[in-house]
């Protein structure tokens, strides 16, 4: 399912509800699709964090990120920089 997702070529916003989420699955899910997760607990403000992933959604995002430095690094971290 992740794969797909991933092909797709959709970004995934998640939002977990409740205590009994498949949290793993979620935050994975939302990773590999260049999303954002969101987990709500019991008794916490839901409208909040919904609103936080539509900010989300709607914000420009960076692709094809380069890093130029005056000197040539020794290691870089991470080796691909993804959708920022």
């Amino acid at each position: 399912m992740i794969r797909d997702a991933r092909n797709s070529g959709h970004r995934i916003f998640t939002v977990g509800v409740g205590s009994a989420v498949t949290e793993t699955f979620l935050r994975r899910l939302a990773d590999e699709c260049s999303g954002a997760c969101e987990l709500v607990s019991p008794n916490e403000e839901m409208a909040r964090r919904i609103h936080r992933q539509f900010e989300r959604m709607y914000a420009p995002r960076a692709q094809e990120v380069t890093v130029s430095c005056p000197i040539e690094a020794t290691e870089r971290f991470p080796k691909v920089i993804g959708t920022v």
